[in-house]
């Protein structure tokens, strides 16, 4: 689907969890025969740049809005039941790096939330 609907304050939240139940938009665009895959590509861009344009794709990937095309693309299975998330070795915020334990740990990826969760138990390491 590829359609610009205009310039507007948003005011709202669309929900992208991934499963199959009737309440996906996603999923209702591929029961109505309005995508074939069930695929959402979100680019955001600077929003200090009013010469930039965020956008969001449904039912493909725009490979033009990627560094290097479709090669540059990288992939990263969703580990998430009832949300996306993705496996993380470890993260670093400035000088602070917080280990993962052999088994990685769980990021939950949120394109309607500007926050970052981190485990209590790895908390105290920002703190300091």
């Amino acid at each position: 689907m590829t359609k610009l609907i205009g310039t507007f304050e948003a005011n709202g939240i669309i929900g992208l969890a991934p499963g199959n139940n009737d309440k996906s938009y996603v999923n209702q665009l591929h029961e109505q025969g309005a995508i074939q895959e069930r695929k959402v590509g979100l680019n955001y861009e600077d929003p200090d740049d009013s010469n930039s344009i965020s956008t969001i794709s449904f039912g493909f990937f725009d490979y033009s809005q990627i560094a290097g095309g479709e090669e540059g693309f990288n992939y990263y299975s969703n580990i998430g039941l009832n949300h996306w998330s993705v496996l993380m070795d470890s993260f670093k915020y400035g000088e602070a790096a917080i280990s993962g334990t052999s088994n990685g740990k769980m990021a939950l990826i949120d394109s309607g939330n500007m926050t970052i969760q981190v485990p209590s138990t790895q908390f105290k390491y920002l703190k300091e």
